[in-house]
């Protein structure tokens, strides 16, 4: 045997021998990711454990683990779209590179989990926005823009809840959940800046069956179709702190509950509280306003709802059958105020309901009343002298 080939038998020998660096599979391998904070509106940072058969693998399955958790964390919402993405999930990885969604800002550290495995621990940042955008054009989760068409892009108005009385964080948490709101494409209205607020709020009185009166109140006048409460609780620990929020969606002219959803800040030291507190709000933000859309999806197939307040005298029998009788001309009349003084209604109608306002007015002049004031979905008619 001559001097070249034992050579070539020398170095390709063990090279033979040696194993081959098994590629990880196109979806995550890791399970390990916490949520860590959502310092900007449509991004969001988890700390990750990646793993792989080397360095490269274990750092891109880092990424992976945190896209995927933010997929069912922030986008994909209720167990209908959950159920489908994870049956498309190995597709959607397999056909994307993770650095078009996820950045890594911090790389932790890495270890060797056995023989055949390392781990790759990082905060890892993830484009909720373009994420969703990708997952829409799939098909994997609703499209924004389906939506907004099938509930009719609703107005929304964020109010405190009566609970929440510290206005530097009342701010802080209202600005957060505009900016949410707003990246979705919903029809922010605003308190600030309504000369006639309160006139319109002493004209509609006490809203019965309303959990938030006040909240109901401001939505209403506004002409909003949907009202958040939110609320805020800072708890101390040492030197430092970390807030905890809650918010709650409801439809306005029936005060039914849309979606509710609690929102955590990682520990924070003390005196960053407005920071914990953007991030609080963040997190419940993202669960609430998925669930709302969902829900006042469904139920705007079978209609749309109208507030009433009647104001007059229906001390008598015949005049409070008089009122009921026009409202049940416009659609599904239920009564839920009734005094002498004050008669309050929801009215649902179903197909078109864009002309009723402007036709009201008319209908009720041959009653002796006016519209005297109609903001969105809501209308005060006086009936006094």
């Amino acid at each position: 045997m001559n001097k070249h080939l034992l050579l070539s038998l020398f170095f390709v020998g063990p090279l033979a021998c040696a194993p081959a660096v098994v590629p990880n599979p196109p979806h995550p391998v890791g399970v390990d990711a916490q949520f860590y904070e959502s310092g900007d509106v449509g991004r969001v940072t988890y700390k990750t454990v990646g793993i792989g058969a080397d360095g490269g693998n274990a750092k891109m399955d880092s990424m992976k683990v945190a896209i995927d958790a933010a997929i069912k964390e922030k986008i994909a919402n209720g167990p209908d779209e959950k159920k489908r993405y994870m049956g498309m999930r190995e597709g959607f990885f397999a056909g994307i590179d993770p650095h078009s969604f996820a950045t890594e800002k911090k790389m932790l550290g890495s270890k060797r989990l056995d023989a055949n495995r390392v781990t790759y621990t990082a905060m890892v940042e993830v484009n909720v926005a373009n994420l969703r955008e990708s997952l829409q054009a799939k098909g994997m989760v609703a499209d924004d823009e389906d939506v907004a068409d099938a509930i009719g892009n609703p107005s929304i108005v964020a109010v405190p809840s009566k609970s929440f009385r510290n206005p530097k964080l009342q701010t802080s948490a209202e600005t957060r959940i505009n900016e949410y709101l707003q990246e979705r494409d919903f029809d922010v209205l605003n308190r600030t800046g309504i000369s006639d607020l309160q006139e319109v709020v002493s004209q509609l009185g006490e809203i019965a069956g309303h959990d938030e009166d006040e909240a109901a109140q401001v939505a209403l006048a506004l002409g909003a179709e949907v009202y958040i409460t939110y609320a805020a609780t800072v708890q101390t620990q040492g030197s430092n702190m970390k807030v905890e929020s809650q918010l709650r969606a409801y439809e306005t002219t029936t005060g039914r509950a849309l979606a509710d959803a609690t929102g955590y800040s990682p520990t924070r030291p003390m005196g960053q509280a407005q920071v914990a507190m953007s991030e609080a709000i963040s997190d419940a933000a993202n669960k609430v306003i998925g669930m709302m859309t969902k829900k006042w999806k469904k139920q705007a197939k079978k209609g749309k709802n109208f507030f009433f307040t009647w104001r007059g005298d229906f001390s008598s029998g015949a005049a409070k059958n008089q009122v009921f009788q026009q409202m049940k001309a416009l659609g599904k009349a239920k009564n839920t105020l009734a005094t002498d003084g004050t008669m309050q209604f929801i009215v649902k109608v179903k197909g078109d309901s864009s002309g009723l306002m402007f036709s009201l007015g008319s209908q009720v002049e041959g009653m002796g009343c006016r519209v005297a004031t109609s903001r969105g979905a809501m209308a005060v008619i006086s009936c006094e002298e």
